[in-house]
């Protein structure tokens, strides 16, 4: 019962000690260092105290071990040899593969021949160890800090006797009162949102820590000499987002190593802010992408035929690096060759409504930058409410360039497609009646029938439509045609379940004042 109490907070401060070790020894073995040492030693002595508390003999034992190794390092008694290093990172990731099991209520792992090992004795065989993380561990805790902690109560507090004064409205029945009492309401709500909002903010440092460690391993297994810069790892990211964009981090790190680089270079992973987003760049020195290498490889694959290759445009072919069947690797190893890498960082960064660019050569070196734009946090948005077919939609105001009325005069055909002629451009129209009524169910879960469509005629013969222009990076512009404009407002985003997920067009699904559902639309899908 003890040891269940303490358990989540072992395994916690735990993982946190473990972190030290990885990075005091990545750091170390570059550079001999007392302080690093004595860091080491530090973390392996209290995690060893910590796991005998715990009544896990074989962590503790282990932990003992290597703290010993610390100790004649930091006497100077031995030095950290290739062999040694490479055996403690091994001895690292038991640890993190006994935590796992401790934590799935499992037995720790038997650490006895790593023991052996570590005082002079024996090889380490049969032991499986630690696999390398494709993704990164989810946030299960967040550290708030006390002053928004004592905002929150504050909030609460005074929510509490704003509830005991819409109480005596009621009783009293002076409804002269109730005005400056939903003011109040209005104002508490949107401080204990913005509150509960920077208390989910995680700094994206605990998912660029992870990285050196996966570099290093990486750039031994090829024979390549790597270097992993990151900056920005204070900037804050919804927790929600965070742990999604790790495993997309980790394809674009292993790309810019296997592919970019080809005996010794710098990979850097930057973090900056710009507006309501955070900017994620992975950059590596070295080779740019092989255009035609790509062009061929995609004809390989059957994605394109030899005549489509020969009049594709840059963009295009850049596009074709996130087709899930396209890999430009000879051979398929561990690191890659399966052709999927890129094409999980396309379709998870736009499932959360971010954006992927490349770009290459990049300044001052021939190799390659992809750039991650994500907004800071899913939870709530600015959007505006629109009506098609009677149901309510909304869409992110991050989304719209402009919203237009335009006349029957400016409607009119190009090239078979619908288009609205917007300040003497051309405008292609998405007619979002027709996309929606074509699917045979109702998405919210009700069945009803099929919106009657107007023909094509019919559409340009009225008087005049609503449009709301929106904007995709790297994408033209095009016209969503809508019945009625609502309102702006922030919603509160909940995510779609079951085989709503699959459905391309929607990021999400909100719950508006009156109790209705809405759909909120994804630009990525949709156009």
């Amino acid at each position: 019962m003890q040891q269940a109490k303490y358990k989540k907070m072992f395994l916690t401060e735990g993982r946190e000690h473990l972190e030290t070790l990885n990075a005091s020894l990545l750091k170390l073995e570059k550079r001999p260092s007392v302080k690093l040492a004595n860091d080491m030693m530090r973390a392996s002595h209290t995690l060893k105290s910590m796991s005998a508390a715990m009544g896990f003999n074989q962590l503790s034992t282990l932990c003992h071990s290597m703290e010993d190794v610390f100790d004649e390092v930091r006497a100077k008694k031995i030095k950290l040899t290739p062999e040694t290093t490479e055996f403690l990172f091994k001895c690292f990731d038991v640890i993190e593969k006994s935590l796992d099991a401790v934590k799935n209520d499992q037995p720790e792992l038997d650490t006895s021949s790593f023991i052996e090992r570590l005082r002079g004795e024996g090889e380490v065989e049969g032991v499986t160890l630690a696999e390398r993380p494709e993704t990164i561990r989810v946030v299960e805790e967040i550290k708030v800090d006390i002053e928004t902690l004592d905002n929150l109560m504050n909030l609460a507090e005074e929510l509490l006797v704003n509830k005991m004064r819409f109480a005596q409205i009621l009783d009293t029945k002076n409804f002269g009162d109730l005005p400056p009492a939903i003011d109040v309401m209005g104002r508490l709500v949107s401080d204990l949102q913005y509150n509960v909002t920077q208390a989910r903010m995680v700094p994206i440092g605990q998912i660029f820590d992870r990285f050196p460690r996966m570099i290093r391993d990486l750039a031994k297994e090829e024979k390549k000499i790597v270097e992993l810069e990151t900056k920005g790892g204070e900037i804050e990211l919804d927790r929600t987002i965070l742990d999604k964009i790790g495993e997309p981090l980790v394809h674009l790190l292993r790309n810019a190593v296997d592919h970019g680089i080809e005996k010794e270079g710098k990979v850097s992973l930057t973090a900056k802010r710009e507006k309501g987003y955070v900017i994620i760049e992975v950059a590596n020195t070295g080779k740019p992408f092989d255009l035609e290498a790509i062009k061929q490889a995609a004809i390989r694959r059957d994605i394109i035929t030899a005549r489509e290759a020969q009049s594709l445009k840059q963009e295009q072919i850049i596009d074709l690096i996130y087709n899930p069947r396209l890999s430009t690797s000879q051979k398929v190893t561990e690191t890659s060759g399966r052709g999927i890498g890129l094409n999980i960082v396309k379709t998870r960064i736009e499932s959360l409504g971010g954006t992927v660019s490349l770009e290459f050569p990049i300044q001052e070196s021939e190799g390659a930058k992809f750039t991650l734009r994500l907004p800071l946090t899913l939870a709530i948005i600015q959007a505006l409410l629109f009506k098609v077919g009677g149901k309510i939609y909304a869409l992110p105001l991050t989304n719209i360039q402009k919203l237009v009325r335009v006349p029957r005069k400016d409607l009119k055909k190009a090239l078979d497609v619908e288009v609205a002629v917007v300040n003497e451009r051309n405008i292609p129209l998405i007619r979002l009646d027709k996309l929606f009524s074509s699917q045979f169910f109702d998405l919210l879960g009700a069945m009803r029938s099929q919106i009657k469509e107007d023909n094509e005629e019919d559409s340009l013969k009225s008087e005049s439509k609503v449009i709301i222009i929106v904007k995709k990076e790297d994408k033209p512009l095009a016209g969503l045609v809508v019945d009625e404009l609502m309102s702006g407002q922030e919603i509160v985003i909940k995510p779609l379940t079951g085989t709503l997920r699959q459905s391309k067009g929607f990021a999400g699904i909100t719950i508006l004042g009156d109790g209705r559902p809405a759909l909120i639309l994804d630009i990525t899908t949709l156009i």
